[in-house]
């Protein structure tokens, strides 16, 4: 999450430096470390102030926002003593400023991969404290998706399930959050209907594979269900697809093959710039 946080603000505030800074958050009877938090500082000479964010994961365990909003002004006054000039001797259009003299904005960045409170009580909670807050819950930013694909391509699967979490998507990948004990075509069933797309893996391996073959036809009738919307997303690992595929329901060959199907092969020399336009096409 530390290196998701930093990125948010450099792009929501380009020309600034990001200091961060990891911060333990201890169990108060054992003292043991449940969990780290990030201090962000963005210095940025723009605005001339300096925005401060905090990264919490999985925010809203018990007690915790409690500790975290009254510990809050200490968290930051670590980045207090910090001296950075900033300014453009060559071609100056504004004054110089730097990173002691400079204001803070008056409100703090909460940003959490998952909100497990009421927003309105955690800004309550803040506000008690004498701190105003804009929460980014992470999980909004993206839309969820489910990840079908046959068993031999689980280790790909595996792979890009990974780099979709590692920027914030929110997945249903079947090693990870498959249920012991319940039906297997009752849990296709909700992964296929309760997620806003299903990624498709369509390699010669999945294609193949009547459980695959039987989701694609309920994300398609969910499809026209919806109106027409474009839930499915395919990509591939391999030229199958475009090939050899030649399915008995040609219609839904002809479905699939209308949409841009983009190649994830994590061998591929394009694998980077592809998963980022498949990123790109999740935010909500």
């Amino acid at each position: 999450m530390k290196e998701r946080t930093t990125k948010y603000l450099q792009e929501k505030y380009p020309r600034a430096v990001v200091l961060s800074q990891d911060f333990p958050l201890k169990n108060q009877f054992t003292q043991a470390t449940e969990k780290v938090i990030y201090g962000h500082v963005a210095i940025d000479p723009d605005t001339g102030v300096k925005h401060r964010l905090l990264a919490i994961p999985d925010l809203g365990n018990l007690g915790e926002v409690a500790s975290v909003a009254q510990n809050l002004k200490a968290i930051f006054d670590v980045f207090a003593g910090l001296y950075i000039g900033m300014g453009n001797n060559l071609n100056p259009t504004g004054s110089s400023v730097d990173s002691v003299t400079m204001p803070y904005a008056p409100k703090i960045l909460l940003y959490t991969n998952g909100l497990k409170v009421p927003i309105q009580s955690l800004i309550s909670e803040f506000q008690n404290m004498g701190h105003q807050i804009d929460v980014v819950d992470e999980s909004s930013m993206y839309q969820s998706i489910f990840i079908s694909y046959g068993g031999p391509d689980e280790e790909a699967a595996g792979t890009l399930n990974k780099a979709l979490k590692s920027v914030g998507v929110s997945t249903w990948f079947f090693p990870d959050d498959s249920i012991p004990g319940q039906k297997l075509h009752r849990m296709m069933h909700d992964g296929v209907n309760k997620h806003d797309k299903v990624l498709l893996v369509c390699s010669k391996d999945s294609l193949t594979r009547n459980g695959v073959l039987n989701e694609i036809e309920r994300v398609l009738e969910r499809e026209a269900k919806e109106g027409g919307s474009d839930i499915l997303i395919p990509v591939t690992l391999d030229d199958y697809i475009f090939t050899e595929w030649n399915p008995e329901r040609t219609d839904i060959a002809d479905q699939i093959k209308a949409r841009v199907i983009i190649n994830v092969d994590p061998e591929s020399e394009n694998y980077k710039q592809d998963i980022d336009k498949l990123v790109k096409s999740l935010k909500s």
